[in-house]
């Protein structure tokens, strides 16, 4: 996962100047150079040569502005995402405990922004109701059954 953020070709990426010409169009990365690299981890930063916008590839991003390395936070990450808690991430991370809280609080609302913005316009066509009964429907017969008796 490391690999795929830092690695991303330009061509994956895109002006985030909304009234830019290459903000939206097919091959984004046409307009799109790395201007230097910097931090520890060798972040890219990149110049739109048609609107002249500089800006980093994590804008956009949860890890944009982020202070620890972004190996760090994948570990932090990954421990919230197998059920650890708060606690327990950031001992065995080596981190403070709101530094977990940010990252979980930054990674939600990036994520409900792309799932609103991908979901809303979809709709459902058919719904199947058999997991309902299965759970819901068998337990209500059982209780009919119990005072019945």
């Amino acid at each position: 996962m490391l690999a795929l953020l830092r690695d991303r070709p330009l061509e994956s990426l895109q002006c985030p100047n909304s009234k830019c010409s290459s903000h939206k169009s097919d091959s984004p990365a046409n307009g799109l150079s790395i201007r230097c690299f910097l931090g520890n981890d060798t972040i890219r930063y990149l110049h739109c040569h048609d609107c002249g916008l500089e800006f980093s590839e994590r804008q956009g991003t949860p890890l944009f502005r982020l202070r620890i390395g972004e190996q760090k936070a994948f570990d932090v990450l990954n421990h919230v995402a197998e059920g650890c808690g708060v606690r327990g991430s950031s001992r065995l991370c080596g981190v403070q405990e709101e530094t977990v809280i940010r990252l979980q609080r930054r990674c939600g609302e990036h994520f409900k922004r792309w799932y609103e913005g991908r979901v809303q316009e979809e709709r459902v066509h058919e719904a199947q109701l058999d997991e309902k009964w299965s759970s819901v429907g068998k337990k209500t017969e059982k209780l009919r059954r119990r005072q019945s008796c």
